[in-house]
């Protein structure tokens, strides 16, 4: 393969990555400028392009090393000092108050949730309490990933709410359980988030401020774990102030994400019931120090990637690319990405269908029962999606709209040129997405007080 002619190129055509026809790879280097780059990298090996090729810039002295193998790697300068925070660095760099709470599920999973009790120049402690809960290999991280100012979860803090930021079971924060011993860690997919993480959340957190009720603000999957839960769980419907659901996934019959439709074709729950599961795209030190490097070399490729997960990408800030992908993925279980394929392949909003033998066993039927979204009653909801979205594609987002109970839906807004991770990731939603939902959150709000 030739990525020659492709014009790799990142950073402004500041830096050039290549690959000779040898499969080699090149040597970019910046020894005579007085201003280098904010990253530069330096990769022994390879053959010089092939003949009639030019670079894209002028402004690089390239020098080609040709080896017969490479032998190091020096990189990053100068990066942004956000790709190396945790999570919780992202919070505290930024000024803002940070605690780290423990919350356990009836079945033993230890979920890290991290809180904002108030923002930076507002200091009360008790205002009134948010929960974000993050979507698909994903984790809290996402909340937070851009400036104080284009971040929902520091926007919320500021403007005076108690902001909690959830972690589903088995991702980098929430790897803990009660037993020790147990053999199979990884047997839950988003069901087990809807029927035990989110409860246990909601309790905690109501337990920790006192309040009765709360919001909810979910994006991805962490939409399609509340959905489920009101599907069949009345006790925290009435625990619900409003459900402000960003990306909304439920059906996924017509997504044209790519890594799903490959799953639900290759048939990968076959694969998984034999080779017994395990995690899915877990955090690793070699793919949290990978990543940001392709990323810094070449916004485009990055921007590919993640196109090929979640659709057309026109709203994000590319010089962050390298940030983002530091904190993401942060992994799930590989039965949970199996209960995503299911749901292209079976076209329903339903439980883990463990085939004709194992629903018998596990739910008393031949099919895995359905979740009726009819019966989520009682709470307000906000419906708010991408026009690029591919995950969360119109037809879907349509089909879950006319199935939830007349009169629910407080707001629904699809926004012109905006994709799945758009909702978190980008900093240009301020104005759109952010202020909506802020907005309706600032009436709930005052409805809610003002009862008493």
């Amino acid at each position: 393969m030739n990525l020659y002619s492709q014009g790799l190129t990142g950073l402004n055509n500041r830096l050039i990555l290549g690959l000779g026809e040898s499969q080699e790879l090149l040597e970019v280097m910046h020894p005579h400028n007085p201003s280098p780059p904010k990253r530069t990298l330096l990769i022994l090996g390879g053959s010089p392009p092939p003949p009639g090729v030019k670079l894209p810039s002028k402004s690089i002295e390239v020098m080609f090393v040709c080896v017969h193998a490479v032998q190091s790697i020096v990189a990053a300068i100068e990066v942004d000092p956000d790709e190396k925070r945790t999570g919780l660095e992202l919070i505290t760099s930024k000024g803002y108050p940070l605690e780290t709470h423990n919350v356990t599920t009836l079945d033993g999973y230890v979920l890290q949730v991290f809180r904002i009790p108030h923002g930076r120049k507002n200091y009360t402690s008790h205002g009134y309490p948010v929960i974000l809960q993050h979507g698909l290999i994903d984790s809290s991280d996402t909340w937070i990933l851009n400036l104080a100012n284009e971040s929902l979860a520091f926007l919320l803090a500021d403007k005076g709410y108690d902001v909690w930021l959830g972690n589903s079971r088995g991702n980098k924060y929430s790897l803990g359980h009660n037993n020790t011993d147990l053999h199979d860690y990884w047997d839950f997919s988003w069901d087990d988030m809807a029927a035990k993480d989110i409860p246990a959340l909601i309790r905690y957190v109501q337990g920790m401020t006192g309040y009765s009720k709360l919001a909810y603000i979910g994006h991805s999957q962490g939409t399609t774990q509340m959905f489920a839960n009101l599907a069949t769980d009345k006790s925290v419907a009435k625990d619900l102030s409003i459900f402000i659901a960003m990306a909304p996934v439920t059906y996924i019959y017509n997504t044209d994400s790519e890594i799903l439709e490959l799953a639900s074709q290759l048939g990968i729950d076959k694969l998984v019931h034999f080779f017994h599961g395990g995690s899915f795209l877990p955090t690793s030190k070699s793919l949290k120090e990978f990543l940001p490097y392709v990323c810094g070399l070449s916004s485009e490729l990055c921007k590919y990637i993640t196109e090929t997960i979640s659709g057309y990408e026109k709203s994000l800030n590319t010089t962050r690319w390298p940030v983002y992908v530091s904190h993401f993925p942060s992994g799930t279980s590989t039965k949970d990405m199996v209960k995503w394929a299911q749901g292209i392949r079976h076209d329903a909003f339903a439980m883990y269908d463990y085939g004709y033998f194992g629903n018998l066993e596990n739910y008393g039927q031949l099919s895995a029962p359905v979740y009726n979204l009819s019966k989520a009653t009682e709470v307000p909801f906000a419906v708010l999606s991408g026009e690029y979205d591919k995950m969360g594609d119109a037809k879907d987002v349509q089909r879950l709209l006319e199935l939830l109970p007349a009169g629910s839906v407080r707001m629904k807004k699809c926004y012109s040129e905006l994709s799945h991770m758009d909702f978190t990731w980008s900093p240009y939603i301020v104005n759109t997405v952010y202020r909506d939902a802020i907005e309706l959150l600032q009436d709930i709000r005052m409805q809610d007080e003002s009862r008493g």
